[in-house]
């Protein structure tokens, strides 16, 4: 049986060559643009799956992402265990569109079952604040 173990969606995910072990940093959770729509200059997805021994060590995959229902992303991947149990696959886009406010969601699918899932809100754009009438706007 796979079994989703994380997924998060970051700024930036570095994998330790020494070590192999991964850190996240600037993990998106909510996003407040000063406009839209706008770029997200870094966003990288980590996601960890495990199986069992008797699963297929090659899993056939994708990655959707959407904004507010529309599709960003849809890619086709295998996730390659190598031999081990747990698997590990990390994306990285050097701008991710923000067209609009609503859910930014990313699903690692299997077929049409979603795995894992993760959301991010994105805010709409502050409202600026009218100026009062006989007042001269800022400079």
């Amino acid at each position: 049986m796979i079994t989703p173990k994380l997924i998060l969606c970051a700024e930036g995910i570095v994998i330790d060559s020494q070590t192999n072990n991964i850190s996240a940093f600037n993990i998106l959770e909510e996003l407040s643009p000063p406009v839209l729509p706008a770029i997200l200059p870094r966003f990288f997805v980590l996601s960890v799956l495990e199986r069992d021994e008797a699963d297929s060590p090659r899993l056939d995959t994708h990655l959707r992402i959407t904004v507010a229902e529309q599709v960003i992303v849809d890619q086709v991947f295998t996730v390659d265990f190598q031999g081990t149990t747990r698997a590990r696959s990390v994306f990285g886009f050097g701008g991710m569109p923000l067209p609009q406010p609503g859910s930014l969601e990313v699903a690692h699918l299997r077929g049409d079952d979603v795995l894992q899932a993760y959301r991010i809100v994105v805010k709409p754009p502050p409202t600026p604040e009218p100026i009062p009438p006989g007042t001269n706007p800022p400079a």
